[in-house]
């Protein structure tokens, strides 16, 4: 992960399967952005991923945005103080 990012946006619209596998990549890289004290959000989550973060309660651990527009507000509104 960059230093010089404050946050990342990660677009999960294009993910048509997870599995346990790539469910361990994402509590990977949102470990390594609480480490890093970096915001992680996920956008267009939906299907497998969708239903795995709702029956794992990481759904509760994660930011997640309809869309990368509405995540990119959202981290901007809050870099503002609104």
């Amino acid at each position: 992960m960059r230093s010089d990012l404050t946050a990342v946006v990660l677009d999960a619209a294009g993910v048509p399967f997870c599995d346990s596998v790539g469910l361990s990549a994402l509590i990977g890289v949102l470990k390594q952005s609480q480490a890093a004290h970096k915001r992680l959000a996920l956008s267009g989550v939906h299907g497998t991923l969708a239903r795995l973060l709702a029956l794992t309660g990481l759904a509760q651990a994660f930011e997640i945005h309809d869309d990368v527009q509405q995540a990119i507000q959202a981290i901007q509104a809050a870099g503002s103080g609104a």
